[in-house]
């Protein structure tokens, strides 16, 4: 639903911007005075009034006059104003479905998020910082990674937020080690595979070795059984539950190992602070407990994966 050209220009950004806020209101919820709005965008009382028009003509809002008690919002159509407000593809960057939980995480968020008439899709691209480069760079519209990333990154750019945290999800499962069938344990020198754009892989594989005498090696996820067949590493730590089979001459070593504190944990949802629409899509279509039980289906192989 594009505004027509004859809107453009102030009148149209005016639209964009009404429609943003209603996104944030419920029906029933109270409308600012044409007065507040018109200070609050810096225009016309004309102008806001030629807004408000337009998204009742395209049966986006109701509104109903109840005298002292001001103006309130009747009905309500969350899709046109998303459509009118310019978003009508939304595209989430999230790690490679590499293991069960990540398979489940992707079929939760995409079949809640294509409930909304709001076309959704995936990227999918390991290591948290190189997820970050891409909604810095608007590329994506949003990225998942862990609670502990994403509170580092915070630390790093004021240009980010935390849009949702999936609180009831899961997202750092058990670590195991990796290495060739004749690893026999720890030596000193040992050279541990470490993928620099994951915090998460780094910090659990920094702390699994933090007395030992190793030398931490570059390598990606993707590479990671190849830099073992090579003897490029002599290990690595990935997730026990991981659906990329590493095949003849390697083994995988469960550990009895808890690095990141649980409620750090957790997935988020993280996305650029000025992206108010992207932002209200996915607290107005996100559900926490509906991602959570997608995601517990799939980790017990009760339903295919879709994402």
């Amino acid at each position: 639903m594009n505004i027509p050209s004859s809107y453009m220009s102030k009148h149209g950004v005016v639209i964009i911007r009404l429609a943003t806020d209603f996104l944030r209101k419920e029906a029933g919820g109270r409308v600012e005075t044409i007065e507040a709005l018109s200070q609050k965008y810096d225009v016309g009382r004309g102008t806001v009034q030629t807004a408000l028009n337009y998204l009742i003509d395209m049966d986006a809002i109701r509104l109903e006059k109840r005298g002292h008690l001001g103006t309130t919002v009747s009905q309500i159509s969350y899709n046109r104003l998303f459509q009118i407000a310019g978003v009508d593809h939304v595209v989430g960057v999230m790690p490679l479905p590499s293991s069960k939980v990540f398979e489940g995480l992707a079929t939760g968020l995409f079949k809640t998020l294509n409930q909304s008439a709001v076309q959704f899709n995936f990227s999918f691209m390991t290591g948290s910082k190189n997820r970050l480069r891409s909604i810095l760079n608007r590329r994506n519209d949003f990225a998942v990674m862990s609670k502990a990333s994403a509170v580092e990154f915070l630390r790093e750019t004021s240009d980010i937020k935390i849009a949702y945290e999936l609180r009831s999800s899961t997202f750092i499962t058990d670590h195991a080690l990796y290495a060739r069938v004749d690893y026999d344990g720890y030596f000193p020198g040992m050279k541990v595979g470490i993928d620099e754009g994951s915090l998460d892989q780094r910090d659990v594989s920094e702390a699994y070795f933090a007395d030992k005498d190793v030398v931490f090696v570059p390598v990606k996820y993707a590479g990671i059984s190849q830099s073992l067949r090579n003897k490029t590493i002599d290990a690595a730590l990935w997730s026990q539950d991981n659906l990329f089979g590493f095949g003849e001459g390697l083994k995988m070593i469960s550990l009895n190992f808890q690095y990141t504190p649980d409620e750090k944990s957790y997935p988020v949802i993280v996305s650029l602070k000025d992206r108010d629409v992207i932002n209200a899509f996915l607290l107005k279509y996100v559900d926490d407990n509906m991602v959570s039980n997608y995601q517990r289906v799939i980790m017990n192989d009760e339903a295919i994966p879709m994402y």
